[in-house]
């Protein structure tokens, strides 16, 4: 496992007294920002879903 990392809060409404276009603005304004800019840096605990960066080892020996 190389990263792991958060997806951001987009899954709204978080709160049931302010209106959904208005959370969906304050909470998925950072998810908007890492798909944009393509980095990962929304932690784990703040994302609806984890996000797994993994890299399977090289084989050595070809079946060629």
């Amino acid at each position: 496992m190389l990263k792991q990392f958060g997806d951001g809060l987009w899954d709204v409404p978080y709160f049931p007294v302010i209106p959904r276009i208005v959370q969906f603005g304050m909470f998925g304004f950072p998810a908007f920002l890492q798909v944009i800019t393509r980095t990962t840096w929304i932690p784990l605990s703040l994302g609806v879903n984890q996000i797994n960066v993994a890299r399977k080892p090289a084989n050595k020996r070809s079946n060629l």
